[in-house]
């Protein structure tokens, strides 16, 4: 229906799952927008009778950050709250029916989950929400206990996501693992009380001498390497827990009767940040984490493939963000 010549527009609700608030938006009058994945934007609000936010750079308005996945809301796994894994599972700058963020402008579906983020909160920073609400979620699927030893595999944006996260646990030791000396010191600042370079040391009998001989309680991977996965089953005592949240380019092949005969081993999935923005926002808010090093570099849109380079390269960089209308 059209009333003076603008859409009527549903009024907003909370979603009864941890007070998820789904925001319903309307494209404004002739205004293009564009959508990313890592996404942080300001917000405004068009008018008192139309609940919906459209985002511009220039607004001073307060900040607001999207998840990335835009549920459906009536699939199986969406009307269970499991939204992190629905079923058409439209995720920003992964579909075209979703766009990324990669322009000057952009806009919100409807079904989106918007969170609202403090206003001096620089853009880089609340894009980092996207990473720690990962890094948490994988937390939560280890069930750290008090004293456990953790070992987490990998120091970029999500594994050190994860060493904030399981530090606020109060495990007896958390163990960062990388190749890159600048990393393994950043994990230090995020709570890592061991580092361990994986060219140079010999992380098995560190973490053996640790628990007298019997092995990690958790190891979460957040590398994507394939050589990660056995070398997390070996760490592992018997009945440990391991959580995979790498994104790997090929098939990995291990030795599965090390999960099944030899250990016994819980072995997780985890995707996404379901019900963890929240908290991230919260621990970015609060600065627990050294955000001005995490966030290591910020290029204007133009600067994108240089962006994508610094990525690429691995060791020049840890988070990269690009900001629309940045010089």
């Amino acid at each position: 229906m059209q009333k003076g010549g603008k859409a009527d527009a549903p009024a907003p609700h909370i979603v009864e799952l941890s007070d998820v608030k789904r925001r319903i938006e309307r494209r404004p009058n002739g205004r293009q927008m564009l959508l990313e994945r890592d996404i942080e934007r300001r917000s405004r609000e068009t008018g008192p009778a139309l609940k919906y936010h459209y985002l511009d750079r220039t607004a001073k308005q307060p900040k607001c950050c999207a998840e990335q996945i835009v549920p459906c809301w009536k699939c199986r796994f969406c009307r269970r709250g499991q939204y992190w894994m629905c079923a058409p599972h439209n995720i920003f700058g992964f579909r075209r029916s979703v766009n990324g963020a990669m322009a000057e402008y952009m806009i919100y579906p409807a079904d989106a989950i918007v969170h609202k983020v403090s206003h001096d909160i620089p853009a880089a920073h609340a894009a980092f929400a996207e990473p720690l609400s990962c890094a948490l979620h994988a937390v939560e699927r280890a069930s750290i206990g008090f004293g456990d030893v953790v070992v987490v595999a990998g120091c970029g944006p999500i594994g050190l996501g994860m060493i904030a996260g399981v530090r606020a646990k109060s495990p007896a030791h958390v163990i960062a693992l990388d190749h890159i000396p600048e990393k393994l010191d950043l994990a230090a600042e995020c709570g890592a009380d061991i580092t361990l370079n994986v060219d140079t040391d010999n992380a098995e009998s560190v973490v053996r001498d640790l628990t007298e001989g019997y092995g990690a309680d958790v190891y979460l991977d957040a590398t994507g390497h394939p050589s990660a996965v056995p070398q997390g089953l070996n760490l592992l005592r018997k009945l440990g827990r391991y959580v995979e949240y790498g994104v790997f380019g090929s098939p990995v092949t291990v030795d599965w009767t090390i999960i099944s005969d030899v250990k016994e081993l819980d072995v997780l999935g985890a995707h996404l940040g379901p019900y963890c923005w929240p908290t991230a926002i919260s621990m970015i808010e609060a600065k627990v984490l050294p955000l001005d090093r995490i966030c290591s570099h910020q290029l204007p849109l133009n600067d994108f493939r240089a962006g994508i380079d610094l990525v690429g390269r691995g060791d020049a960089s840890v988070k990269v963000s690009l900001l629309p209308g940045a010089e």
